[in-house]
């Protein structure tokens, strides 16, 4: 895979993850409205009038702000600053309107007591509404600005003339349990201690949801890159060499030099056949002719190299060499010719021509790699060996067989008998000096 490639993956996703971040923010924009509405009774009942507007005030500044970050994610969402803005202006809203005095409010509650209402629980919900983002950095962010923002409303709960300082152990000497449970009670005293826990909390519900959601994101990333992987490869290996490549090291595709079995698949006489039909009607036949072979391929651990017009170049032990792979390819290629029989019963039931296959076989040794420019990658044999299976695979025309094996296949079959061969001795070959010794099906399964 060359680098555009991942380049382009990466936007894709990117891009995607970035809709969703806009699905996350609309779908929160919509169910802060219902949120608002259900609670505006209760701060109205619970705070009255005119109290109750400086929440009021509180609440539209936070849709407000909901919605402009939702605009500007809209117009252009790779945009980061956004939710960084809108996660502070959120922490510091919500903490002024739990901890400051409410100006419409005639009573004042010391500051230290709001402290220790436990209204430091909405942070922890914007800590975890920022995992929308997808994004482990904006998390952080997020527990990092409410963790300081809740610092900050304890030092100056500290400095106010109405706070009490937290108890020392100096204070607690000689006190009896009682008056220093007193002491520690009373309203205006700043709990240190327990402005502490609740910010070790919220950095550590931070740390969780951020690995969570990077945990999750790469997970995503690695899905998408084995199914692009197992679809690229699916193209040319058997399902079961699919997954073993799609879950393995990627080097397994890197350059070798090896025997392989190649098979060349050719239909007979296809540029007279359809010279006069239309494009469409071509692409039908390649479509259905593909489509019949590709399985069988499969089936017995074949490899498409490539398909060259009506012509397939199959391997066997395009990666690791095994000692069935001639067999297997003498079993796919018998196949191949009863499975193009089949195709071809359909194909005249329906009124269409029949189509005509030859098969050449070879063995030899081999170079494998990816070929091609820079921009596009093709993994694919070379060699001699693909010279002469091409070769053999025209010779049939000349000696009106649908199947030619060189000698080197057959002699790495254990068991020829299965496969009704007859040698054909001494054949010369385009290209080629010395002839070679060839063996042809002597009962064809298909018309020649």
């Amino acid at each position: 895979m060359n680098s555009s490639d991942v380049v382009s993956r990466v936007e894709r996703l990117n891009a995607a993850f970035h809709r969703e971040e806009l699905r996350a923010v609309r779908m929160m924009a919509r169910s802060a409205l219902a949120v608002i509405a259900c609670i505006v009774p209760w701060i109205t009942i619970e705070n009255g009038l005119p109290a109750a507007f400086f929440l009021y005030a509180i609440l539209a500044a936070l849709l407000l702000l909901l919605f402009a970050t939702r605009h500007l994610l809209a117009r252009d969402v790779e945009r980061r600053w956004p939710w960084y803005v809108f996660i502070a202006t959120t922490a510091i809203l919500v903490t002024v309107a739990f901890i400051a005095n409410n100006p419409l409010q005639s009573t004042e509650l010391p500051i230290a007591y709001r402290l220790g209402l436990g209204n430091q629980a909405y942070l922890f919900l914007i800590i975890v509404l920022s995992a929308f983002s997808f994004s482990p950095r904006i998390v952080a962010w997020a527990g990092t600005c409410c963790a300081g923002v809740w610092v900050l409303a304890t030092l100056y709960a500290l400095t106010r003339p109405d706070s009490l300082p937290p108890l020392t152990n100096a204070d607690a000497m000689g006190m009896t349990s009682e008056h220093l449970a007193a002491l520690a009670g009373d309203p205006r005293r700043v709990d240190i201690g327990e402005s502490i826990r609740h910010v070790l909390a919220m950095l550590g519900v931070t740390a969780i949801t951020a690995l969570c959601v990077g945990q999750a994101r790469r997970f995503v990333v690695g899905q998408v890159e084995a199914e692009d992987r197992r679809s690229n490869l699916a193209r040319y290996f058997s399902p079961d060499l699919v997954e073993e490549l799609a879950e393995g090291d990627a080097r397994i595709l890197g350059p070798s030099s090896h025997e392989v079995v190649i098979v060349f698949i050719d239909i007979v006489g296809f540029t007279r056949m359809v010279e006069s039909w239309k494009p469409e009607a071509v692409l039908d036949l390649l479509r259905g002719y593909h489509g019949t072979i590709a399985p069988i391929v499969f089936r017995h651990g074949g490899t498409i190299d490539k398909y060259i017009g009506d012509g397939i170049m199959v391997t066997f032990g395009t990666l690791v060499a095994g000692s069935d792979d001639a067999a297997n390819a003498m079993r796919c290629a018998q196949a191949i010719l009863t499975g193009v029989d089949h195709w071809n019963e359909d194909r005249t039931s329906d009124g269409m021509v029949r189509v005509v296959v030859s098969i050449g076989v070879h063995t030899g040794p081999v170079v494998s790699g990816n070929v091609g420019g820079s921009d596009r990658l093709e993994y694919t044999v070379i060699g001699d060996a693909v010279n002469v299976a091409s070769r053999i695979e025209r010779l049939t025309r000349r000696l009106n067989t649908p199947l030619l094996a060189s000698n080197a296949v057959v002699e790495r079959i254990e068991d020829t008998s299965m496969y009704d061969l007859v040698r054909i001795d001494a054949q010369a070959l385009p290209g080629r000096s010395a002839p070679i010794d060839v063996w042809a099906q002597a009962n064809p399964t298909s018309p020649a």
